[in-house]
Protein backbone atom coordinates (compact mmCIF):
# COMPACT_ATOMS: atom_id res chain seq x y z
CA UNK A 1 0.00 0.00 0.00
CA UNK A 2 2.82 2.04 0.77
CA UNK A 3 4.09 2.25 -3.13
CA UNK A 4 0.47 2.79 -4.22
CA UNK A 5 0.47 5.68 -2.38
CA UNK A 6 4.07 6.60 -3.80
CA UNK A 7 3.01 6.40 -7.08
CA UNK A 8 -0.47 8.25 -6.67
CA UNK A 9 2.06 11.17 -4.90
CA UNK A 10 4.12 11.32 -8.36
CA UNK A 11 1.53 10.90 -10.31
CA UNK A 12 -0.30 13.71 -9.31
CA UNK A 13 2.50 15.81 -8.55
CA UNK A 14 3.68 15.22 -11.97
CA UNK A 15 0.89 17.02 -13.30
CA UNK A 16 1.25 19.63 -11.56
CA UNK A 17 1.97 22.87 -14.06
CA UNK A 18 3.41 25.05 -11.04
CA UNK A 19 6.28 22.08 -11.10
CA UNK A 20 7.18 22.58 -13.74
CA UNK A 21 7.42 26.05 -14.21
CA UNK A 22 9.69 26.30 -10.97
CA UNK A 23 11.71 23.32 -12.79
CA UNK A 24 12.02 25.44 -15.69
CA UNK A 25 12.97 28.30 -13.85
CA UNK A 26 15.59 26.71 -12.24
CA UNK A 27 16.79 25.38 -15.08
CA UNK A 28 17.18 29.04 -16.81
CA UNK A 29 18.80 29.98 -13.48
CA UNK A 30 21.59 27.61 -13.88
CA UNK A 31 21.95 27.57 -17.37
CA UNK A 32 22.50 31.27 -17.47
CA UNK A 33 24.90 31.13 -14.40
CA UNK A 34 26.99 28.74 -16.47
CA UNK A 35 27.15 30.18 -19.71
CA UNK A 36 26.52 33.77 -19.66
CA UNK A 37 29.19 36.41 -18.78
CA UNK A 38 28.82 38.25 -15.79
CA UNK A 39 26.04 36.28 -14.16
CA UNK A 40 28.24 34.18 -11.10
CA UNK A 41 25.50 32.08 -9.36
CA UNK A 42 27.61 30.35 -6.38
CA UNK A 43 30.52 32.10 -7.67
CA UNK A 44 32.78 34.77 -6.10
CA UNK A 45 35.00 35.66 -8.61
CA UNK A 46 38.56 34.27 -9.36
CA UNK A 47 36.72 30.73 -9.80
CA UNK A 48 35.88 29.05 -12.83
CA UNK A 49 32.34 28.86 -13.31
CA UNK A 50 31.85 25.22 -12.87
CA UNK A 51 34.07 24.62 -10.63
CA UNK A 52 33.72 22.14 -7.42
CA UNK A 53 32.92 25.05 -5.39
CA UNK A 54 30.68 26.59 -7.16
CA UNK A 55 29.01 23.63 -8.45
CA UNK A 56 28.91 22.90 -4.69
CA UNK A 57 27.35 26.17 -4.22
CA UNK A 58 24.96 26.04 -6.92
CA UNK A 59 23.81 22.30 -5.38
CA UNK A 60 22.76 24.22 -2.20
CA UNK A 61 20.77 27.06 -3.53
CA UNK A 62 18.84 24.52 -5.28
CA UNK A 63 18.21 22.45 -2.55
CA UNK A 64 16.70 25.49 -0.23
CA UNK A 65 14.97 26.59 -3.37
CA UNK A 66 13.16 23.37 -4.06
CA UNK A 67 12.84 22.35 0.22
CA UNK A 68 10.67 25.07 0.13
CA UNK A 69 8.66 24.37 -2.88
CA UNK A 70 8.15 20.75 -1.88
CA UNK A 71 6.87 21.99 1.29
CA UNK A 72 4.46 23.76 -0.81
CA UNK A 73 3.77 20.58 -2.36
CA UNK A 74 3.72 18.31 1.07
CA UNK A 75 1.28 20.17 2.86
CA UNK A 76 -1.45 20.83 -0.50
CA UNK A 77 -1.34 17.02 -0.27
CA UNK A 78 -2.07 16.26 3.19
CA UNK A 79 -4.44 19.83 3.06
CA UNK A 80 -6.72 18.43 -0.48
CA UNK A 81 -7.03 14.98 1.37
CA UNK A 82 -8.95 16.76 3.96
CA UNK A 83 -10.52 19.72 1.91
CA UNK A 84 -12.10 17.35 -0.43
CA UNK A 85 -13.60 14.64 2.02
CA UNK A 86 -11.07 11.44 0.39
CA UNK A 87 -9.09 11.92 4.00
CA UNK A 88 -11.75 10.00 6.02
CA UNK A 89 -12.32 7.50 3.61
CA UNK A 90 -8.31 6.90 3.51
CA UNK A 91 -7.93 6.70 7.61
CA UNK A 92 -10.74 4.14 7.35
CA UNK A 93 -9.03 1.75 4.87
CA UNK A 94 -6.25 -0.61 6.09
CA UNK A 95 -3.54 1.68 5.53
CA UNK A 96 -1.97 2.81 8.33
CA UNK A 97 -0.67 6.40 9.08
CA UNK A 98 2.69 5.96 8.78
CA UNK A 99 2.33 4.38 5.29
CA UNK A 100 -0.07 7.27 4.16
CA UNK A 101 2.49 9.91 5.21
CA UNK A 102 5.75 7.81 4.39
CA UNK A 103 4.07 7.34 0.91
CA UNK A 104 3.09 11.04 0.54
CA UNK A 105 6.84 12.00 1.73
CA UNK A 106 7.98 9.20 -1.08
CA UNK A 107 6.30 10.60 -4.23
CA UNK A 108 7.34 14.04 -3.17
CA UNK A 109 10.77 12.85 -2.43
CA UNK A 110 11.58 11.29 -5.83
CA UNK A 111 9.77 14.19 -7.71
CA UNK A 112 12.13 17.13 -5.75
CA UNK A 113 15.01 14.59 -6.88
CA UNK A 114 13.49 14.42 -10.44
CA UNK A 115 13.25 18.28 -10.28
CA UNK A 116 17.18 18.68 -8.77
CA UNK A 117 18.23 17.01 -11.76
CA UNK A 118 18.34 20.18 -13.40
CA UNK A 119 21.18 21.84 -12.11
CA UNK A 120 23.46 19.33 -13.80
CA UNK A 121 21.95 19.53 -17.13
CA UNK A 122 21.78 23.11 -17.14
CA UNK A 123 25.17 23.96 -16.31
CA UNK A 124 26.49 20.85 -18.80
CA UNK A 125 24.43 22.30 -21.65
CA UNK A 126 25.29 26.08 -20.42
CA UNK A 127 29.13 25.44 -20.53
CA UNK A 128 28.82 24.00 -24.17
CA UNK A 129 27.21 27.11 -25.28
CA UNK A 130 29.16 28.80 -28.28
CA UNK A 131 28.59 32.29 -26.06
CA UNK A 132 29.71 31.06 -22.48
CA UNK A 133 32.97 32.61 -21.91
CA UNK A 134 36.00 29.69 -22.45
CA UNK A 135 38.34 31.83 -20.22
CA UNK A 136 35.91 31.00 -17.02
CA UNK A 137 34.94 27.58 -17.82
CA UNK A 138 36.74 24.60 -16.74
CA UNK A 139 37.00 20.87 -17.56
CA UNK A 140 32.98 19.14 -16.39
CA UNK A 141 33.65 16.79 -14.18
CA UNK A 142 30.79 14.04 -13.50
CA UNK A 143 32.05 13.63 -9.67
CA UNK A 144 31.45 17.35 -8.69
CA UNK A 145 27.69 16.80 -9.65
CA UNK A 146 27.43 13.45 -8.14
CA UNK A 147 28.92 14.66 -4.86
CA UNK A 148 26.65 18.10 -4.81
CA UNK A 149 23.52 15.71 -5.76
CA UNK A 150 23.82 13.02 -3.52
CA UNK A 151 25.69 14.48 -0.54
CA UNK A 152 24.31 18.09 -0.43
CA UNK A 153 21.20 18.78 -2.56
CA UNK A 154 18.73 15.37 -1.62
CA UNK A 155 19.32 14.78 1.86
Amino acid sequence: MLLAVARFELRYLLRNPLLWLTAALAFALFFAGASVDGFDLGNEGGLLKNAAYATLRNYVVVSVFFMLVTTSFVANAVLRDDETGFGPIIRSTGITKLEYVLGRFLGAFAVAALCMLVVPLAILLGSVMPWAPPAQIGPNRLVDHLYGYFLVALP
